[in-house]
């Protein structure tokens, strides 16, 4: 793998399980939770979406 690609690698590599764990966290969000597992989920989900957007936001436009 050259330079080049390793960024676009390292984000299809990351984003794949955090997509995967975002998803699961927003069925969970559906359930019937208590208040303090609704925070808990929300909070996971905020700190998800902070990371893909870290990564997403490394990687140069051009190499996405």
């Amino acid at each position: 793998m050259s330079t080049e690609e390793r960024p676009k690698g390292l984000q299809h590599t990351l984003n794949n399980p955090l997509a995967a764990l975002l998803a699961e966290l927003q069925l969970l969000e559906m359930e019937e939770l208590t208040a303090e597992q609704r925070e808990g989920v929300e909070r996971s989900i905020d700190l998800v979406r902070r990371v893909i957007r870290i990564v997403r936001d490394r990687v140069p436009p051009d190499m996405a």
